[in-house]
């Protein structure tokens, strides 16, 4: 009976000991695995991000800026605007403003209309309003037959009716008072900016960011035989401008303690592009 009893006996002290470390060492072991899992993981999410960051942001500016100035007017005269389509703050450049005409808006004044104060609206009524939509911005161009000294002057685009096919403006430039003769043009139009807050390209305001973890941007500017081009320094070089290229560097939003390319061990992708002007022949 004694006997029996005795061939019943549980663990030991010693042995569930052992057990236990046992234990702890595998879990140590599976945990260690799991984390590295877990880390390349979330590295690969991150390089990818850093990838689509780069190719969105390539593609997004080599869209806009192969075809700027568009349907836009081009007189090389313009006192106002000086016809510049790219504004840069720099060359080569990472914050800069594009004029575009979003819907083709250009209409040729059939009748004279005159804007009297400044705080008086004109209004046109147009071919069609429908290519006036989207543009914030409108711009006379004097008509140069006979030749005339007359410049382009600005106007905030308030509003159009596209069922009566009339748009509604005012002057913006300052100017008191202001004619559109015969033969006058309109043209619409609407200035972007782009530019980088910290590591975020932006578009108009910091609220609208475009891609995130940007570490850097810049566009240049070429003439037909390739020479670069400061344009900042010279607004009117625009006419002069034939081809540009754009070069983004995109980042990783962590740190990978495992890569020593950086010094803060940050993966980073760099594209360049470079590309001839839609509108320029």
């Amino acid at each position: 009976m004694n006997n029996k009893f005795l061939s019943q006996r549980g663990f030991t002290l010693l042995e569930l000991m052992i057990a236990l470390g046992v234990s702890c060492i595998l879990v140590l072991g599976l945990t260690r695995i799991y984390s590295s899992v877990l880390r390349s993981y979330s590295m690969q999410d991150q390089l990818t991000e850093m990838n689509q960051n780069a190719k969105f942001v390539m593609e997004e500016l080599s869209d806009v800026l192969m075809q700027v100035g568009a349907s836009c007017a081009a007189v090389n005269s313009d006192t106002t605007d000086k016809d510049t389509i790219i504004k840069p703050t720099g060359s080569p450049c990472g914050d800069f403003t594009v004029k575009v005409n979003p819907r083709g808006g250009l209409f040729v004044i059939t009748s004279r209309c005159s804007l009297n104060t400044l705080a008086a609206r004109c209004s046109l009524q147009v071919d069609s309003a429908n290519p006036f939509r989207n543009a914030t911005l409108l711009e006379k161009i004097p008509c140069q037959t006979p030749p005339t000294t007359r410049t382009i002057s600005i106007y905030t685009l308030d509003s159009i009716h596209t069922t009566s096919n009339y748009i509604y403006f005012h002057s913006s430039s300052g100017s008191a008072k202001d004619t559109f003769y015969v033969n006058d043009a309109v043209c619409s139009f609407v200035n972007h900016r782009y530019y980088l807050n910290g590591t975020s390209l932006c578009l108009d305001s910091a609220s609208n960011v475009l891609a995130e973890n940007i570490d850097s941007l810049k566009v240049s500017f070429f003439d037909p035989n390739g020479n670069a081009l400061t344009l900042a320094a010279t607004p009117t070089l625009w006419a002069k401008v034939w081809s540009m290229s754009i070069m983004v560097e995109s980042t990783t939003s962590l740190p990978d303690n495992a890569y020593n390319g950086y010094s803060d061990h940050r993966h980073r992708l760099k594209l360049s592009y470079q590309f001839r002007l839609k509108n320029k022949v």
